[in-house]
């Protein structure tokens, strides 16, 4: 079986979780500025993308999708 998760889950990802839990962790809630709804909307984007491509390349893995050309 494939490691589908080492492709669905780069280190760049991991990276970018771990940086948004920290500023999660210092961000402020009781006095949010436009800046942070824009981060908050982001990551929630990110996050939703990447869960997507990971489900994505599960089924690829699993024989649901294939991500290459049919041949001819």
């Amino acid at each position: 079986m494939k490691k589908w998760w080492k492709k669905a889950i780069t280190p760049m990802d991991l990276l970018i979780a771990a940086i948004a839990v920290y500023l999660f962790t210092r961000m402020d809630f009781q006095n949010l500025q436009t800046f942070d709804y824009v981060y908050i909307v982001v990551f929630g984007l990110w996050f939703v993308m990447t869960i997507v491509k990971a489900i994505l390349y599960y089924k690829e893995g699993h024989g649901g999708i294939s991500f290459k050309e049919p041949q001819k």
